[in-house]
């Protein structure tokens, strides 16, 4: 009977071989899917938070009662409020120049008119107070008004891709304030004072504002002791902040952020800025957060573009989603 042939050592290093380069591709196969997998689980993150944020600036939109620009009164109005140290906007931050007669178009020298932060008065629901004693009941509105900001500020603990910080997006809000024409229209002294008393001391409403008024004359002191308003406008007078936000809570983690403005080291897929005329002044302008505002007093339309960035630690990869709204300010 014949013995069996053994493998001979080149056969074994033959198969060792074809072995290893099968095992380097199905490897190189594994890492593409890997990392398309993580690029689509980013352009989905991307989507939901781009859509949630913009839309959020829609809707606060619609509720304005006087939307601010890029001019003296914005200006001033924007020096007033008590922004946190913590969550400055960048240096160079801008408000949109109102376009009343133009299109949603690309900028060009010399008329720029996008920016990339946002100042508004919200209008918030009528405060109504039954005055004290009254019958029948007598009941008088009062319109409640709340000022609200939009703007970038660094996040230094939340490196993106080679950066060593991220950009975040706040939504500033400050205390509120009473319509003082409404206030001074009730005729009976005595119901006014019923109505700046329980403003002070039920609604934690301190001042009235009179939005046909500069910022120097525009802010009165109501008294919760006599329900008095001030015989003077307080100036200089601060717009307090009530709260501010990231807008999406998610941005900052998972190495996502606005996007920055590109550089020779750091881009994104999508065009930043895609209106605005980019500058490196201050911290740069205008970033991946762009609004535009057109048309007449009462019929305005503001498009606000967001382009958010994630890095995708696998492959060393940004990904990037533009989302772009437009919203009617309901301004009256």
């Amino acid at each position: 009977m014949k013995g069996h042939r053994g493998v001979t050592l080149l056969e074994v290093m033959i198969v060792m071989a074809v072995f290893s380069i099968v095992a380097v591709g199905v490897f190189e196969v594994i890492q593409y899917m890997t990392v398309a997998n993580l690029h689509m689980a980013a352009q989905n993150d991307l989507v939901d938070w781009g859509d949630s944020a913009v839309n959020t600036v829609k809707d606060d939109l619609m509720q304005s009662r006087l939307v601010y620009e890029n001019d003296a009164t914005g200006a001033s109005y924007m020096a007033r409020c008590a922004f946190p140290p913590a969550s400055l906007p960048l240096t160079g931050s801008t408000l949109p120049t109102i376009d009343e007669l133009g299109t949603f178009t690309a900028d060009t020298v010399p008329a720029q008119k996008t920016g990339n932060m946002l100042l508004f008065v919200r209008t918030l629901p009528a405060h109504v107070v039954t005055i004290p004693g009254s019958v029948p009941a007598v009941r008088r509105a009062v319109d409640l008004y709340q000022f609200v900001a939009y703007y970038l500020t660094r996040a230094a603990a939340r490196p993106i891709g080679n950066r060593a910080d991220s950009l975040a997006l706040i939504q500033w809000e400050s205390v509120r304030y009473a319509d003082l024409g409404q206030i001074n229209q009730i005729v009976i002294a005595a119901e006014r004072q019923a109505v700046v008393l329980d403003l002070v001391n039920g609604q934690g409403v301190n001042y009235a504002w009179d939005f046909s008024q500069p910022v120097t004359a525009a802010f009165w002191r109501l008294d919760g002791a006599t329900g008095l308003v001030a015989g003077a406008p307080e100036n200089p007078h601060t717009i307090a902040e009530l709260t501010d936000r990231k807008l999406i809570a998610q941005l900052g983690l998972g190495f996502a952020g606005v996007a920055w403005n590109p550089t020779p080291t750091w881009s994104v897929p999508d065009a930043v800025p895609g209106y605005a005329i980019p500058s490196v002044a201050g911290d740069g302008f205008p970033h991946g957060f762009e609004i535009q505002i057109v048309g007449p007093a009462g019929a305005r339309q503001a498009l606000v573009r967001l382009v958010l960035a994630k890095f995708i630690p696998v492959g060393g990869r940004l990904a990037s989603q533009e989302t772009v709204v437009i919203a009617n300010c309901r301004e009256f």
